[in-house]
């Protein structure tokens, strides 16, 4: 299963090919409505990291 860190990167990227804007903005906090987990909680440099590794995966792809 991949971690929380994994999902929410998976996530930005996605983000990012679908709207085709920089998923600059989606917070450090998500509450989920999941019964298992309720809420993702990374630090603001997990955050930026993901960010940045997002941006450069679909640079990539060719989406800026």
């Amino acid at each position: 299963h991949p971690t929380v860190a994994g999902s929410y990167l998976a996530a930005l990227v996605i983000y990012q090919q679908l709207y085709g804007q920089l998923p600059d903005k989606m917070p450090a906090r998500l509450k989920l409505r999941a019964s298992t987990l309720s809420s993702v909680e990374l630090t603001e440099d997990q955050v930026a990291m993901l960010r940045a590794a997002a941006a450069e995966a679909n640079e990539k792809f060719g989406q800026h």
